[in-house]
């Protein structure tokens, strides 16, 4: 049985943990927003959307978090977007974006992993997966299943 690549195994972890780190953050929020305030800048996360406002001067800077508005998700965009207004630039990014991106490739290498795993090497019982290495009798021992014989036996015993 072929052994998947060491940076095979590697890729698919490294792609799990970026999934749950982005997964994790996205579901969040949809209850509560956190996001930075600059000195003419802010950026957010909202409604599983980063969103980025330049152009706007608060007076003060740090850390802001409340609750999400019920209706907002409702009005997120579904694809990257940039706008211009008199007063600086909003660009949103919905971060299912890069979940599909990370999670596609990881969701292929785990399913791959997973069939490479459950799949039954010849020379073991189709039925229950016993080793048949020197079995003559035509069955397995283990659960009774006929075991086809080899094409190689059968030439010998002409």
């Amino acid at each position: 049985m072929r052994r998947r690549s060491r940076t095979r195994r590697l890729l698919t972890w490294v792609g799990t943990v970026i999934c749950v780190l982005i997964l994790g953050p996205w579901a969040l929020s949809y209850w509560w927003s956190v996001g930075y305030v600059g000195p003419s800048w802010d950026c957010q996360l909202l409604a599983g959307v980063v969103v980025y406002h330049s152009g706007i001067s608060w007076g003060c800077t740090g850390w802001a978090f409340g609750d999400v508005p019920r209706g907002l998700f409702r009005d997120a965009p579904l694809i990257p977007a940039v706008g211009r207004s008199s007063v600086g630039i909003t660009a949103c990014f919905p971060l299912w974006l890069p979940l599909a991106v990370f999670g596609v490739p990881t969701g292929v290498f785990w399913w791959h992993a997973w069939r490479e795993h459950c799949r039954i090497p010849p020379g073991h019982c189709q039925h229950c997966g016993y080793d048949l290495t020197g079995n003559v009798s035509g069955q397995c021992p283990e659960c009774g299943t006929p075991v086809p014989s080899d094409g190689r036996e059968q030439a010998g015993q002409g």
